[in-house]
């Protein structure tokens, strides 16, 4: 894989200094631990209501910090699609603590959930019938390049629009705790790391703004760098082969365009421009399981509407053909690369 600029990258993000170069938005607000406890019993409440649903879970702890979000997963009944409207019954508060909308899968793909987020515990918070979650994390590897790459778009997306969400930043470093630990063959001992975010997070309504900026900035920049370093030497094959294999072209302004049969090109647009270069070997690499597990995936997230969506990145989802597909071509057709 090569990065385009990976040198002068480097070299810029060494010479940051502080926050200066960035508007800072999104700022953490400290949140009472009641609105944590009564988002949870509303979706309770809105979900066991309904027929299709088999049950629901938490995807990791519940911390009534202001800091952290909630992640849920929804689980339906195979053959079934969902509509929610849930969010429309949570308070400026609640709704605060829901940064994305709520995950859902159907049921026969649950067994293979923890191919996709192996860091996260999955605690019910209500159920119809007895679910035996998988402890098969066999394909943590791959789900956690995924998210290398998605972390390597949110540090150069947020770096050239020079524009960062703090309370993003936050979470985004701490869930690469997580990325680090999935590699640690490559990291090596990455605590100082990991421990700074902990402590940061834990401490940052305690710290006044010029202590807190200055911690978060040495984690933002470490952080980038471990990304970085990351993408010079890993093998993302694999990764490029799921990608070839469900012809993931666009989401946004990140687009994927695929040259010969052996390389893609990831352009983020904007502003600015970057461009990433990866090769895929002609036989998926990745077995047939789990491609069925994601062709299953795909076509259950079809039958999605309104605050849920498939628990995988957006940037990795098939885009359909259409109009819409239509006019991102159109636009990417008028961009030019250039150098950073």
């Amino acid at each position: 894989m090569k990065v385009y600029n990976l040198y002068e990258l480097r070299n810029l993000f060494n010479s940051l200094q502080d926050f200066s170069h960035f508007k800072l938005i999104d700022i953490p607000v400290r949140v009472k631990d009641e609105y944590y406890e009564s988002s949870v019993k509303k979706v309770n409440r809105y979900f066991s209501e309904k027929e299709e649903v088999l049950g629901s879970f938490l995807c990791g702890n519940l911390k009534g910090d202001g800091i952290s979000d909630i992640d849920i997963l929804i689980v339906v009944k195979s053959g079934c699609g969902l509509k929610s409207n849930f969010f429309q019954f949570l308070n400026e508060n609640e709704k605060r603590l829901f940064i994305h909308q709520l995950f859902v899968i159907p049921e026969e793909c649950l067994d293979y959930f923890k191919y996709m987020v192996p860091f996260y515990n999955l605690n019910p918070l209500f159920v119809k019938r007895n679910f035996k979650l998988s402890q098969n994390f066999v394909k943590e590897k791959f789900y956690g390049k995924l998210f290398m790459v998605k972390n390597l778009i949110s540090f150069l997306r947020s770096f050239m629009g020079g524009l960062l969400k703090v309370r993003g930043l936050l979470l985004l470093l701490n869930g690469m705790k997580y990325d680090l630990k999935i590699f640690r063959d490559f990291f090596g001992d990455s605590s100082h790391f990991e421990e700074g975010i902990t402590s940061l997070r834990r401490k940052w309504f305690y710290l006044d703004d010029e202590k807190r900026y200055s911690l978060l900035f040495e984690l933002f920049k470490k952080g980038i760098l471990y990304t970085l370093d990351f993408f010079e030497s890993e093998d993302l094959g694999d990764f490029a082969s799921y990608l070839n294999y469900f012809s993931i072209n666009q989401y946004l302004n990140v687009y994927f365009k695929y040259g010969n049969k052996k390389n893609i090109k990831m352009v983020l647009g904007g502003k600015y421009f970057s461009r990433i270069e990866f090769s895929f070997k002609e036989s998926t690499p990745l077995d047939e399981d789990f491609l069925e597990f994601f062709r299953i995936l795909f076509n259950f997230g079809k039958k999605l509407e309104g605050d849920v969506s498939l628990p995988i990145p957006s940037i990795f989802l098939p885009l359909e053909k259409g109009l819409k597909l239509k006019i991102f071509e159109f636009l990417n057709g008028l961009w030019r690369i250039v150098e950073i």
